[in-house]
């Protein structure tokens, strides 16, 4: 090949190769600079999510929702069988007390080192929680506790969303919020329209959370028409939460 066929046929090629990866450095670049801003935006809105559901007060550490009571057999092999060494199945065991009727508990005043620990190896062996209380979140204001966020799993029409529900200490719902990830469509599935059926909870605890219209006072049970399944789903997932935070108590 000549010096003319050379400058005709192949520079262009080269010169579009040194521009492709020209271009690509720059987007590296551009990439690398902005990701820590997109990372500390998206912390800034999730915890400005977590400070709403929590009525303006920011939650503390997030704890996966360990079990508070189980079988002997369930504790052995769910909990301790996955452990990965003997040192950390003492640190399970040292959390719970083992009761005659072959029942095992999470013990009360558990320190929060304790419990941040627990938290944290029962994640590391991928234990499982099949009820609705996903994590919570203790919440302190004025140097005493306010109660819990928790992320709860709602079984409701067409699928399943989370919501944040803050609860007190006595397992009373203070407020409770769909959360970003809740699936659509469907017009009861909107936003707006779950936070509507979200106030209907709202003051009650434990078994006197509805699951269905009938169970609101006056004609304010025809509210749910339409949406009796969402509405028990609800209900449901906030019951357990009431449960939980009262047995967890002041953990």
């Amino acid at each position: 090949m000549n010096r003319a066929d050379f400058q005709t046929l192949v520079r262009p090629f080269l010169k579009l190769g040194a521009i492709v990866v020209a271009s690509a450095a720059v987007v590296v670049a551009v990439g690398l600079a902005t990701a820590p801003a997109i990372q500390d935006k998206t912390a800034r809105a999730e915890a400005d999510r977590l400070k709403e559901a929590a009525g303006g007060l920011l939650p503390g550490s997030r704890y996966a929702a360990f079990p508070l009571t189980m079988s002997r057999s369930v504790f052995d092999e769910q909990l301790l069988k996955p452990c990965p060494n003997d040192a950390a199945r003492r640190r399970i065991s040292a959390c719970y007390e083992m009761l005659p009727d072959d029942t095992v508990v999470l013990k009360r005043g558990l320190p929060e080192g304790d419990r941040l620990a627990l938290s944290l190896l029962i994640d590391s062996i991928g234990y499982r929680n099949e009820g609705a209380v996903r994590a919570y979140y203790p919440i302190e204001g004025s140097g005493y506790n306010e109660g819990y966020l928790l992320e709860l799993q709602a079984r409701c029409f067409g699928g399943d969303f989370n919501l944040l529900a803050r609860f007190g200490t006595d397992g009373v719902l203070r407020n409770a919020v769909p959360a970003a990830d809740m699936p659509a469509p469907g017009p009861w599935r909107e936003r707006a329209t779950v936070i509507r059926l979200l106030g209907f909870f709202i003051g009650a605890k434990g078994a006197g959370i509805p699951v269905t219209g009938e169970a609101l006072p006056g004609k304010a049970g025809d509210a749910v028409t339409g949406a009796s399944v969402t509405f028990r789903g609800l209900g449901i997932a906030l019951r357990e939460g009431s449960r939980f935070v009262s047995r967890l108590g002041g953990y």
